[in-house]
């Protein structure tokens, strides 16, 4: 459509700008430990906000096996398996899924 300016589905291109008080921004990790403690690490059962997989979007999960009990990945990383929120599970949680260490945060209070 030639009235459309690169917006998805004929809606228009949004434009606007918004600002975050840096109070509510959640820095990630730029690397992951080499030795693993309860400083760095959230044991099972932790409440945390996760990436979940193959989206752009964090949402509020439990460790089920933290990295330091975890199997390396195909790239020798160590991530945690993570259970999220489900209300179609009987549990209320998903099968535990690997999620990187840097894409997985304490759930802010």
């Amino acid at each position: 459509d030639a009235g459309d300016e690169g917006g998805l589905m004929g809606a228009p291109a949004a434009s606007k700008q918004h600002t975050v008080p840096a109070k509510y921004v959640i820095a990630l990790p730029t690397s992951e430990p080499t030795a693993y403690s309860h400083y760095n690490e959230f044991k099972a059962g932790s409440s945390v906000l996760a990436l979940y997989p193959d989206t752009t979007c964090f949402y509020k999960a439990y460790v089920a096996t933290p990295p330091s009990q975890s199997n390396p990945n195909p790239s020798h990383r160590r991530d945690y398996m993570i259970e999220f929120e489900d209300e179609n599970e009987v549990t209320g949680r998903s099968e535990p899924m690997r999620v990187p260490q840097k894409y997985t945060l304490r759930l802010p209070m």
